[in-house]
């Protein structure tokens, strides 16, 4: 991945494999955009997204944070930096919450990735961004992004499998999200840890009715939109 220290930019595909999560990441470059496909690995990633050669930091199981996980459950794998010190981050494998009727569980599909991002972490503790997608541990974060998002599963009237969503999301597999305000154009979160945010960072776009959306343009869009909004 490129060198986020030095301002540069990239787009990042997130997506999980089978059991083991093995496999070697793969760039391509598309303009100034890099195209990356992250699989999750044994080893941690270091704070510029480099495989690390060296034992940094240990892989949190489901097992160790939430107990045994039940053969067939769904794990959620997120991505978490030591909020003390951005440079110490490693994966966490947790059972994935249930859903409630009126949630929405989408995958994480792709975002950019850039310096701003960097930002987020710095200042996660005095602008609430660690509030976004809280991770259950006072020391950890979970770096916000802007990318896309599909509907694995919905218990949400009005929204259905397969659809869509421009949006703020964690650096994981998935997310789910507790949709108000929903409209041909959208909806909010209304999680309870985010309603001290700035609108802009609730707000989830549907693709299909967004005039603005191309889909060949995904890099493009989750890289620049924000900058515009």
């Amino acid at each position: 991945m490129a060198d986020l220290s030095a301002g540069s930019r990239a787009y990042t595909d997130f997506e999980p494999s089978g059991p083991g999560r093995e496999g070697d990441p793969s760039c391509r470059a598309a303009s100034s955009v890099c195209d990356k496909r992250l699989r999750h690995a044994s080893r941690p990633l270091d704070c510029r997204g480099e495989r690390n050669t060296g034992d940094t930091g240990p892989r949190t199981s489901a097992r160790s944070l939430h107990g045994t996980p039940k053969r067939g459950e769904h794990i959620t794998t997120t991505f978490v930096v030591d909020r003390n010190d951005l440079r110490g981050t490693h994966w966490v494998d947790a059972p994935a919450p249930s859903l409630q009727e009126g949630e929405l569980r989408l995958t994480v599909d792709g975002f950019a990735l850039t310096s701003n991002n960097v930002t987020y972490a710095a200042f996660g503790s005095t602008m609430n961004y660690w509030c976004v997608f809280p991770t259950g541990d006072a020391e950890t974060g979970c770096i916000p992004v802007w990318g896309f998002g599909t509907v694995t599963e919905s218990g949400c009237a009005g929204v259905v499998t397969g659809e869509r969503f421009y949006g703020y999301f964690p650096m994981a597999t998935d997310v789910v999200l507790r949709p108000d305000q929903l409209s041909a154009s959208g909806f909010v979160d209304k999680a309870a840890h985010r309603r001290e945010l700035h609108a802009v960072y609730n707000r989830y776009t549907r693709c299909s009715s967004d005039p603005g959306y191309v889909a060949a343009l995904e890099a493009e869009q989750a890289l620049l939109r924000s900058l515009f909004t």
